[in-house]
């Protein structure tokens, strides 16, 4: 069986599938639902404001050290100026047990899509920028670490983190 894609507009477009033989037909709905609401916050809000860029991405390791250093049972949040630009390395640090969470979100979050939309290279202006130093082709430094510990052992993870761009619209 041969399947085309035929995609309308930029990566974030919407698609139809068309088999050979049979027709178009619409995209498979997901068959798993993940709830990606973010809990209230009931802790402290902590603000991360940057006067010109680039801005000093120890300004914002600060706000997350002491976020991480507060009660482990309350969800705290860092707001970051939007439109912000970060060069530098980010590290998440390992919290005491707990429930809570830490919320890192942009001063402009109203002007950002509804929750389940995707954003779209335009939105980039309402996010701040975090940019890692000497990337290079095929070796990118990771932007952000993140320790933590699973069941008792201490684990590190790193993930990868763009702002979508008009020269960059793949990203996510």
């Amino acid at each position: 069986m041969t399947i085309y894609v035929l995609m309308s507009g930029a990566v974030a477009g919407s698609f139809l599938v068309m088999l050979a033989g049979v027709g178009w037909a619409a995209p498979e709905l997901p068959r798993v639902f993940i709830d990606t609401t973010l809990p209230s916050v009931t802790g402290t809000t902590f603000i991360v404001n940057c006067p010109a860029s680039p801005c000093a991405v120890a300004d914002l390791q600060n706000k997350i050290n002491t976020a991480a250093l507060a009660d482990p049972n309350l969800n705290h949040q860092i707001v970051v100026q939007a439109g912000a630009t970060f060069n530098g390395a980010l590290i998440i640090p390992t919290r005491a047990d707990g429930t809570g969470w830490i919320i890192i979100r942009s001063s402009a979050e109203a002007s950002l899509p509804a929750p389940g939309t995707r954003v779209a290279p335009a939105n980039a202006i309402n996010m701040p920028r975090i940019q890692a130093p000497g990337d290079t082709p095929g070796n990118p430094t990771p932007v952000i670490q993140i320790l933590g510990h699973v069941s008792g052992a201490s684990s590190v993870s790193k993930c990868r983190s763009q702002t979508a761009s008009p020269n960059n619209p793949s990203s996510t």
